[in-house]
């Protein structure tokens, strides 16, 4: 069975294609292309001009990439996971809207958004939650070692499921090191590993838990914006 498809470091969207001065006139009455250095330097008008460009793309990213990619994994009945790039796998909520113009809008379309293990879950729970979403992505440890066991994983594990990740991803089981060993990035969580005939107990532990942790309705009588 195949769950749902596993986006990784997604690339920058781009603030410009050759749609934006007509959609910028027909939106706003007002040409675009004299106001281009807003969009470079501080100028007394920067700030309008760059919220309404970004605005304008996001919305292209969302009709030509975000909602039909969704709309495929909802045909399919197939989770959408990511962990992007750079600050927005750190949690860098600003970082992330300079990659992908309107992080929260345009990221609204994955069934579980998420990280890697730099920064924090806590982000990406208040966007499932903000959006009506259960599942919040985590892949990760990839950094940890060969020598990490089960019972450690699971130590490491623990934390990010109280910032709110309810969908766990291994970082490494290779199929195939090529002679390299990915020295960048160990472990290798799978079949290589003396400990991996018990492996299930340690997956079904997770699955259960990450399983209770999609229940119920996520109540916040405070936001922080």
């Amino acid at each position: 069975t195949i769950g749902g498809t596993f986006q990784d470091e997604l690339p920058p969207l781009p603030l410009w294609t050759p749609e934006m001065p007509e959609l910028y006139f027909k939106r706003y009455q007002e040409d675009l292309i004299p106001h281009l250095p807003a969009l470079f330097d501080d100028l007394p008008e920067s700030a309008i001009i760059r919220r309404r460009v970004y605005k304008l793309a996001a919305r292209l990213a969302e009709k030509s990439f975000f909602i039909p990619l969704s709309k495929w994994h909802e045909k399919y009945d197939l989770l959408l996971c990511c962990d992007q790039a750079g600050p927005a796998r750190r949690a860098d909520v600003h970082g992330a809207q300079r990659l992908y113009l309107d992080y929260f809008r345009t990221h609204r379309w994955y069934s579980a958004s998420g990280s890697d293990m730099d920064g924090n879950s806590k982000v990406h729970s208040s966007m499932a939650h903000l959006h009506g979403g259960k599942r919040v992505f985590l892949e990760s440890f990839h950094t940890s070692g060969w020598g990490g066991t089960i019972e450690e994983t699971m130590h490491w594990l623990v934390p990010w499921l109280q910032t709110g990740v309810t969908l766990y991803s291994p970082h490494s089981v290779y199929y195939s090191t090529r002679g390299s060993w990915w020295e960048w990035a160990p472990p290798d969580t799978g079949w290589r590993q003396p400990y991996f005939e018990h492996y299930s107990v340690f997956a079904n532990t997770i699955s259960r838990v990450c399983s209770l942790l999609t229940e119920g309705s996520h109540i916040a009588d405070i936001a922080v914006h």
